[in-house]
């Protein structure tokens, strides 16, 4: 969707002066521009943006006044609900108010990076290590595990007075060279040696985390088992029965810790998507039944809006409820959304990617079981998108709130909006 009046990219309100603000509502329309004034539409919400000019700032009766005779023209949607006024507050902020967490993946030399610090610090509560408690770059030489960047960004939440979470103690990927042929060898011990890296590394961190990701990417329907479990190294070397030693391994390593069942693709429409929704929520059922110690599901929410049927919300929303039902808290904790395969601009590309947050997020905020958000990485300069799905024209992708130059994108805003419509959690 081409956007008209302004050629440079649109990366949030102009931030002026005081008592300018920035006003979303639901759902949208079209955008235009009429030389003074700048509206952006996002499916699920809009922007209003003052230009360069010198024009006053609207007042609340005038916005309304102006959405309604542009509804009535055909120019955006009726809102479904009053409009929230989205300023500078930090998201840690909003989403304390509702008694939500928000945090980020981090990298331990990110961390020394004085604009990196500074955004995370403002914005977020608490960090998890993108690759820093992976049994491979942890443990290369086998009984040598090297904490050196987990250490430095726990010191770090520590210093600053932010949470933090672990990710994670088992992963079918990033493993040792040396543990595919020591899982693989009868006249090892597979079940000890799990249990001893479960226990080293999560025992190092005892008292210091919020949440472990104790089991990571367990399902894959696609392997043709009737559980629909993937078939990775751990299973084939103690069958099924390596989930429940994971988890009472962490409990017993860190017993004041949250312990999370991580999994991707729970929010698809297509049918491998219901088959990984059918297989996780089994296998979950199935875990707790046993008194396995399970607290919360992890979802993960790496969304893709230039895949037609990569959401389907009503799937994720009882997807959710029936999770819930079972007695475990949900936490988003990976989310971006790679713009790959979108094209146009990169106002338009900006827009889609935060629709998709914002229908994503209003699904999984909308259920009280919901007590955590983090995105993976705060900004496009440093993410794992661009290096794993690359944009044809070459481009950065741009799926985190904040763009390579750190300036707030939509994203930013479908966030800060998601979170101010939140419900407040139960008992807060």
């Amino acid at each position: 969707m081409a956007t008209e009046g302004r050629a440079d990219a649109w990366h949030g309100p102009i931030e002026r002066g005081p008592g300018e603000t920035v006003k979303t509502a639901r759902p949208a329309g079209k955008c235009f521009a009429d030389g003074k004034s700048f509206l952006v539409t996002v499916s699920g919400i809009f922007l209003y943006a003052l230009s360069m000019t010198t024009s006053p700032p609207l007042s609340r009766r005038r916005f309304l006044a102006g959405s309604a005779a542009m509804a009535l023209a055909g120019c955006v949607s009726t809102p479904n609900r009053d409009p929230d006024v989205v300023d500078m507050t930090p998201l840690k902020e909003r989403a304390q108010r509702k008694g939500l967490i928000i945090g980020a993946e981090v990298s331990a030399p990110l961390l020394t990076d004085p604009m990196f610090a500074a955004t995370l610090t403002r914005d977020f509560e608490m960090v998890v290590p993108g690759n820093a408690l992976k049994w491979g770059p942890l443990e290369r030489r086998k009984k040598a595990p090297d904490f050196h960047n987990a250490d430095a960004i726990a010191d770090f939440a520590t210093n600053h007075g932010m949470m933090m979470r672990g990710h994670t103690l088992l992963w079918h990927d990033m493993n040792p060279k040396w543990l595919p042929k020591h899982l693989a060898d009868p006249r090892k011990d597979a079940a000890k040696l799990i249990r001893y890296h479960i226990q080293t590394v999560a025992g190092r961190y005892r008292g210091r985390m919020h949440s472990w990701d104790v089991v990571n990417e367990a399902i894959e329907p696609k392997d043709g088992r009737p559980d629909g479990l993937r078939n990775s190294l751990f299973l084939k070397a103690l069958g099924p029965d390596y989930l429940a030693l994971a988890f009472e391994a962490a409990a017993e390593a860190d017993p004041g810790a949250r312990l999370v069942f991580n999994e991707y693709g729970c929010e698809w429409g297509w049918d491998i998507g219901r088959q990984r929704r059918y297989a996780t929520l089994r296998l979950l059922e199935n875990l707790l039944s046993k008194g396995v110690p399970i607290h919360a599901l992890g979802i993960q929410g790496h969304l893709d809006p230039g895949s037609e049927g990569s959401m389907d919300t009503r799937a994720l929303g009882q997807f959710c409820d029936e999770a819930a039902d079972l007695g475990l808290a949900l936490q988003v904790t990976e989310l971006d959304a790679r713009d790959t395969s979108l094209r146009g601009s990169i106002e338009t590309r900006d827009r889609l990617v935060a629709d998709a947050y914002a229908r994503f997020l209003d699904v999984v905020l909308a259920r009280p079981a919901t007590e955590a958000v983090l995105t993976w990485g705060v900004t496009d300069r440093h993410t794992w998108l661009t290096g794993h799905f690359p944009r044809p024209d070459g481009g950065i992708v741009r799926g985190l709130p904040y763009d390579a130059d750190y300036r707030r994108k939509p994203a930013w805003y479908a966030l800060a909006a998601a979170l101010d419509a939140a419900p407040l959690r139960p008992g807060k």
